[in-house]
């Protein structure tokens, strides 16, 4: 049984994906399914208390490549949840570029006092770059969670 998302391309069910062992999934198969395992445990990302240092790093990256890297979206949603947490996991995964646009990002949230609906446009150019960085999130989130699958449990 296969699923018609969005562009119409074909991907697995949960059903079907679950068939398959974890470890061996392709990256994408690896990130989903991580990445609903650890929301579940952790409230929809909002709790991050049943969580070791890995799945932390993971859940920060991936909640960041949910948002597609807009980072009003990601401040709006989680309220400061993850900003310790934002610059060491980009760190931990590989991607020192985005570390770097994390930082700058995390400069001008601290000083910020307008609303919410201000975000997008004082993190447009961060915005942009994030889209415009070589690194795949996706790609750096499987790859982290297959170095340290001992960590990781669904």
């Amino acid at each position: 049984m296969y699923v018609i998302v969005s562009l119409g391309s074909l991907i697995p069910s949960r059903r079907e994906r679950r068939k398959k062992g974890l470890w061996e999934e392709d990256d994408f198969g690896l990130f989903e399914r991580l990445y609903e395992a650890l929301s579940e445990r952790t409230h929809g990302g909002t709790d991050l208390s049943a969580l070791n240092e890995h799945e932390k790093v993971f859940l920060t990256m991936a909640q960041l490549e949910e948002n597609i890297g807009f980072f009003s979206e990601y401040f709006t949603k989680f309220r400061g949840v993850y900003n310790d947490l934002l610059v060491p996991s980009a760190e931990a995964v590989g991607s020192p570029e985005i570390a770097e646009i994390c930082k700058r990002v995390l400069e001008l949230y601290a000083g910020y006092t307008g609303t919410e609906e201000g975000l997008d446009d004082l993190f447009e150019e961060c915005t942009d770059d994030f889209h415009d960085v070589d690194d795949d999130p996706l790609e750096l989130c499987a790859q982290y969670a297959r170095d340290h699958k001992e960590s990781f449990r669904e």
